[in-house]
């Protein structure tokens, strides 16, 4: 199970070099992001129940579903995938 900081790097890293702002919300219920950049505008993340963001595998499902997006847009990111920590 991820900590929070650990979401939190994840989805800002998992973007990179584009700008992303990730957020623990709802009264720690929810995850939510987005990514920005001048050339691909603004694309909302899909928002996370906090459980479910907490699980690596679900998390890394959630970032390769928007690198898609992204990519819809024409902007391809680097194919290293979400960086994600070494289970305890």
């Amino acid at each position: 199970m991820l900590s929070h900081q650990e979401i939190l790097s994840t989805v800002q890293g998992a973007f990179h070099p584009l700008h992303c702002n990730a957020e623990i919300w709802d009264y720690d219920a929810k995850l939510k992001f987005q990514i920005s950049d001048s050339r691909v505008g603004v694309i909302r993340g899909d928002e996370v129940a906090l459980h479910l963001a907490q699980d690596k595998e679900l998390l890394q499902m959630v970032v390769k579903r928007v690198k898609e997006r992204i990519a819809s847009k024409g902007y391809m990111l680097a194919n290293f995938g979400a960086v994600l920590p070494q289970s305890r």
